[in-house]
């Protein structure tokens, strides 16, 4: 099953972004595990790193489309972290349920 990673990436330090990251490269791999194709839009932080060493800069709402894009593809999505307060996961969730997407809360749903 095509599985989004929906999980919070901002954050106040570039620690906690390191961690936010962490958390969904973590369940990419752990889904993957499970035969599962995962898409983690987290990885597109190395993206913004590069472009952010070209002075180039992405608004918020570009990096939260292109995860709606995405989202649109996938079966079903996964909500991690504190994904209640985020603003790009709670698009997401309003996405996933208008298409009535399967959706996980943790990994242990997911078989």
């Amino acid at each position: 099953m095509r599985i989004f990673i929906s999980a919070p990436y901002s954050a106040k330090t570039d620690e906690a972004v390191e961690a936010n990251v962490s958390l969904a490269v973590d369940a990419s791999i752990a889904l993957l595990q499970k035969g599962h194709i995962p898409y983690c839009p987290h990885l597109s932080h190395y993206i913004h790193l590069r472009a952010k060493e070209q002075k180039i800069k992405f608004s918020h709402s570009q990096w939260v489309l292109q995860g709606l894009v995405w989202l649109g593809m996938c079966q079903a999505v996964i909500f991690l972290g504190d994904w209640k307060n985020s603003k790009g996961c709670q698009e997401e969730y309003l996405l996933a349920c208008r298409n009535k997407m399967q959706i996980f809360y943790d990994l242990k749903e997911v078989t």
